[in-house]
Order: structure tokens, then sequence, then C-alpha cells
């Protein structure tokens, strides 16, 4: 079955690794669509990691590498298109200054 979802919707990025999402078992997750929103005047960073079941950040699964948002600026990051999260698979997300950005991430869950 494949379900059009929401996976982080209109969630404030804080500033330690968070997991804003996780696939469930037995599913895979296809991103279609990431918009990142910049409600500071000043320009603040985000770095994304696609994460494994049961492993953790490193440069090896970042997609991202401190992106720099433009002050009141948005966001469509093409890192995250197409990329596909295996079952338990996990978004983990970062930010510079906590509650500034605002992210949106959509796609499929085929189970």
């Amino acid at each position: 079955m494949i379900l059009a979802k929401v996976f982080v919707d209109g969630v404030a990025i804080t500033d330690s690794e968070v997991v804003y999402y996780t696939t469930p078992v037995r599913t895979r997750s296809i991103i279609k669509k990431a918009v990142f929103l910049n409600s500071n005047d000043t320009p603040v960073t985000v770095s994304i990691y696609i994460v494994s079941s049961g492993g953790s950040t490193s440069y090896t699964n970042r997609v991202v590498h401190e992106k720099s948002i433009p002050g009141n600026g948005t966001w469509l990051c093409p890192n995250l298109i197409d990329q596909i999260l295996e079952s338990d698979g996990d978004i983990i997300i970062v930010a510079s200054i906590t509650n500034k950005i605002g992210c949106s991430i959509s796609g499929f869950e085929i189970s």
C-alpha cells in the first residue's frame, strides 16, 4: 500500500539533534518535499541526517551540512528529494539557533 504522508508538519527545529520522523516497521518512506523557513532576522544553519535503524548521526549519513538559511528566508531542500528511509529509519535535524527554523517534510510510506 502507498500512502501520502506528512512526515514533519510545521515543527520548530531545536539546536539539539532530534528525531523528527521515524519510518514505521515493515515500511519504506520516500521524501518528495522538504521546506525550511527561517523566522529569525539573521541567518540560521541546519544539518540533516538520514539514519538507518539502530544507527547514529555521523558524516556518513549527513545529507545537509550546516546549510545557511537567510534571515526570514525559505529553503526548498533538494538534498532530501527522493531519499529513501528503510524500516525504522530516522530523519534527524539540528539548527544553530533553537526554534527559529520551521520545517515541513512530506512524501510517501510504502508497506
